[in-house]
């Protein structure tokens, strides 16, 4: 293989990577926020495949369902059943997690006036309501401590009692995800309004960052940083009060403004210098291909 070759931008082979890569950095900033708040990938999966659809055929209504499906990667049938405004049947099913804590709580209130309710052996026990409920695809015991992780049950001397019965997301977790989804919105619409628009009418959108900076002066440099950054966040915020109409109710117009990040500082495992160093050194002093 001629390496130059592949080593081209313009390499189909190489771009192919290159987008994976993209993709791959994607699904991870909304996997993190989806586990950050206990949800199931299943939610996020629904919203995106019907977004898609929405997006599609809101700019060209005459799509068909071949080509809705064939631009989506989205089976026909769904495509169909969801344009008849009715949610497919495997998008309607409840999570896991929230369907075995619906029946034991009904067996709880049905058989266990005390309140706990066995984990195996006397029939209802938890090990069958999970053969009932998830038969085959998830062991009970995998199923259980989801649940006592997730705060739902409690589990001591061979039963389990209910700590709180739903899976729904508490009032932190929605603040904490409407704030990161509507970040995340805010910055795809930009993008999306930059790869169109003029260059002279482009929204300011730049990154600063380096990758040469020891992980230890990071955090020496964070207090200045933010300090900074706090300093122009006040300002702006201070320049767009100023043009504000106080006629008009918040959320009358679209957003308009800036936002403020500190790139980085998202490890949680402690930097250890002398290895750093060490790797930097054995990494150049390795192989070189020809």
């Amino acid at each position: 293989m001629n390496h130059s070759t592949l080593n081209s931008p313009q390499h189909p082979e190489r771009q192919n990577r290159r987008y994976w890569r993209i993709i791959k950095i994607l699904g991870h900033t909304c996997a993190r926020i989806l586990l950050s708040i206990n949800r199931p990938a299943s939610d996020f999966v629904r919203v995106l495949n019907e977004g898609m659809i929405d997006l599609l055929t809101k700019n060209n209504p005459r799509m068909t369902i071949a080509e809705l499906s064939l631009r989506t990667g989205i089976d026909r049938r769904q495509v169909s059943t969801y344009l008849k405004k009715r949610e497919v049947a495997a998008w309607k099913k409840s999570p896991i997690n929230s369907a075995v804590l619906a029946e034991i709580s009904r067996c709880i209130n049905r058989h266990y006036p005390d309140g706990r309710l066995p984990i195996s052996g006397t029939k209802p026990s938890f090990e069958s309501i999970c053969a009932q409920t998830v038969p085959g695809r998830y062991h009970s015991r995998a199923v259980l401590k989801e649940l006592v992780r997730m705060g739902n049950v409690a589990e001591k001397d061979g039963y389990l009692t209910i700590v709180e019965s739903t899976c729904t997301p508490r009032p932190d977790d929605l603040n904490f995800l409407e704030m990161n989804v509507w970040a995340l919105e805010q910055l795809g619409r930009t993008i999306e309004f930059n790869r169109l628009a003029p260059e002279a009418q482009r929204n300011f959108q730049r990154s600063v960052f380096s990758t040469q900076i020891p992980p230890w002066q990071v955090e020496q440099l964070h207090p200045t940083l933010r300090s900074m950054l706090q300093k122009h966040y006040q300002e702006v915020m201070e320049l767009l009060q100023s043009k504000e109409d106080p006629n008009v109710p918040v959320g009358f117009y679209p957003p308009y403004g800036a936002s403020f990040f500190e790139l980085g500082r998202s490890e949680t495992a402690p930097y250890n210098p002398d290895q750093v160093l060490q790797e930097i050194s054995a990494s150049s002093g390795g192989t070189d291909e020809s």
